[in-house]
């Protein structure tokens, strides 16, 4: 059999933008060289021959491939129009202005082969710098089908590609300002623009020729953009380091996959005819974001530390999966999956936390904390069917949670080669859950709502033994309790009697678990280490569920356990080492 393919060109790069980096290449050489020609005392000062700091370099390449080319883009990374790139390799320019100004470019800019990098710094050793640049570069895909040997069929199938030269190009724009100046906060403020544009090839394939086989190759549509916008600042005053940040973030993605449903066979509207398919894929989000600390060193003996964390997402998605005659129909087939799919998300979350270390005498540290966090979730969805009557969903949720969490670790290490702990962690969760349900706009709402308490309790004490240079002992116990207790049984609205007593929930699992282990840790060789441990532990389980509207709580488990592991880890040379 005769194959003949038609082999797809890789979109050609913005001559503009090509023209603009050289541009920019060009006007950094002159501003340097004006600088450098009005000021005699830097003329004075240049480095004599032979030490360079200013460096350009061009360069110029291409390729010839026969076969699958997009194959061999992908494979090299190499593409361009005509198979051709040229441009500047490495450029670095950079000059004292004066005696406190400096400039400084750094670029590369390969026109035809999507890679340029851009970076320029101006620094004033007084006051600061400002940086700004650009960097973007391309992925090239391969984008070849299936072949199907049949030979039931007067010949075997060669699904052609739609597109066999995808690729993606990735795009970064930033700039930075930070402020350097003495007894004054520092400060840096930083600006990025990314995107994310092109085609590639999808894993997902459609259907040929016979039905259910899936040869025919198909692609993704990619148009994303991000931008990020973020403060930090940090200053110290006395004792006392202080810092505080603040961040947002935008995210927009439009994307899709382009499917060719049975190419081979006449068009129509039926699952047995050609078909395109245009399954798309967006979303947005807003992100913001912020946080604090302060640290004190109060005297030799103590220190005390905290921070705290806000962050806030606004999130949608839209989609829809609809065939027609072309990609994107205006006018979508009636045979269509859905359409008008939407989501939202509201997300924010509230974190603080207080650390205490002191040294009370000589070797005992003892470092007590808290944590409290708040979270909430609010989130639903709902899309329209294309069957008539249209199919309308509408569910959604939201989820309440207060976390506050109590540590205490002391440590003395006043006894040579021996290292005693015990540590303790207090965790109290309180959960709010609200969820509807809806399978159609005609159908009643179902309500679920449920409260629950949660607590966590660890206990550790243990001990490390350095006997030996190359022997190491560790001994541990630890205690576990699990409580979640429910407040009450969860409130079901818009569930018939029968339903309600063939409904059941696992509400919540309680566990008690008693750990002692030890662990030896031998150093043979220089290059091999050998561990043992050992676990006996005992754990409790136990359940509460909702059986036909009433609790009922279980004993589930009582589960005792021996544990032994081994490792060992050898190291024949510094770059290679075999563990089992």
């Amino acid at each position: 059999m005769k194959t003949i393919s038609n082999f797809g060109i890789a979109k050609q790069p913005s001559k503009l933008r090509a023209a603009v980096c050289l541009c920019i290449g060009l006007l950094g050489s002159t501003f340097i060289y004006s600088a450098s020609a009005a000021s005699s005392d830097s003329a004075s000062k240049e480095k004599s021959d032979g030490d360079f700091n200013n460096v350009i370099e061009f360069t110029a390449g291409g390729f010839t491939a026969s076969g699958d080319r997009g194959a061999f883009r992908k494979t090299a990374s190499m593409g361009g129009v005509g198979d051709f790139y040229a441009g500047l390799q490495d450029l670095h320019i950079q000059r004292d202005i004066n005696s406190r100004l400096n400039f400084s470019l750094d670029g590369r800019a390969l026109v035809d082969a999507g890679d340029y990098d851009w970076t320029a710094v101006l620094t004033d050793s007084k006051i600061g710098y400002v940086k700004a640049g650009y960097n973007a570069y391309t992925t090239w895909y391969d984008g070849n089908g299936g072949f199907f040997p049949n030979s039931a069929l007067p010949a075997s199938t060669w699904y052609a590609p739609m597109n066999n030269g995808p690729d993606v190009e990735r795009s970064c724009v930033w700039a930075e300002f930070g402020l350097r100046m003495d007894k004054l906060p520092e400060v840096t403020f930083r600006m990025e623009h990314q995107s994310r544009d092109g085609e590639k090839d999808s894993t997902s394939w459609a259907e040929g020729n016979p039905a259910g086989n899936k040869y025919v190759p198909s692609f993704l549509q990619l148009d994303e953009i991000r931008d990020i916008y973020s403060l930090d600042i940090t200053h110290t005053i006395g004792k006392t380091d202080f810092g505080f940040g603040v961040r947002y973030e935008f995210n927009s993605n439009n994307d899709g996959r382009m499917e060719n449903f049975r190419p081979d066979v006449a068009a129509g509207t039926g699952s047995s005819n050609n078909r395109l398919l245009t399954d798309r894929q967006g979303s947005k989000a807003d992100i913001f974001s912020t946080h604090g600390y302060t640290e004190t060193h109060i005297n030799d003996k103590l220190s005390f530390s905290a921070g705290a964390a806000y962050m806030h997402m606004d999130s949608s998605t839209m989609g829809s999966r609809v065939y027609g005659a072309t990609f994107n129909p205006l006018l979508p087939y009636s045979t269509s999956v859905y359409k008008n799919m939407t989501g939202f998300g509201d997300y924010g979350d509230t974190v603080m936390n207080l650390n205490l270390n002191w040294t009370p005498i000589k070797d005992l540290i003892i470092t007590p904390s808290i944590r409290a966090e708040r979270e909430k979730v609010n989130a639903g969805a709902n899309y329209s069917s294309f069957a008539s009557p249209a199919v309308v969903t509408n569910d959604g949720s939201t989820l309440k949670t207060q976390t506050l969490t109590e540590g205490l670790d002391i440590r003395y290490v006043g006894i040579p080669n021996l290292s005693l702990y015990a540590q303790a962690e207090w965790n109290q969760v309180d959960s709010d859950v609200f969820e509807r349900l809806q399978a159609s706009s005609s159908a009643n709402p179902t309500l679920y709502v449920y409260d629950a308490d949660l607590d966590n309790d660890k206990y550790t004490i243990g001990a490390n033994w350095y006997p030996l240079n190359n022997l190491y002992v560790s001994v541990q116990g630890v205690h576990r309790d699990r409580f979640d207790d429910p407040s009450a049984a969860p409130y079901l609205i818009g569930l018939t009697d029968v339903n309600k007593a063939n409904t059941e929930y696992l509400i919540s699992q309680n566990l008690t678990q008693n750990d002692a282990n030890i662990r030896v840790t031998w150093r043979a060789l220089s290059n091999l280490t050998l561990v043992s441990r050992y676990d006996l532990q005992r754990s409790t389980i136990s359940n509460c569920q909702l059986g036909g509207g009433v609790l009922q709580r279980v004993d589930s488990g009582d589960i005792t356990s021996h544990i032994l592991s081994e490792s060992v880890t050898w190291s024949p040379t510094q770059r290679m080492y075999v563990q089992g």
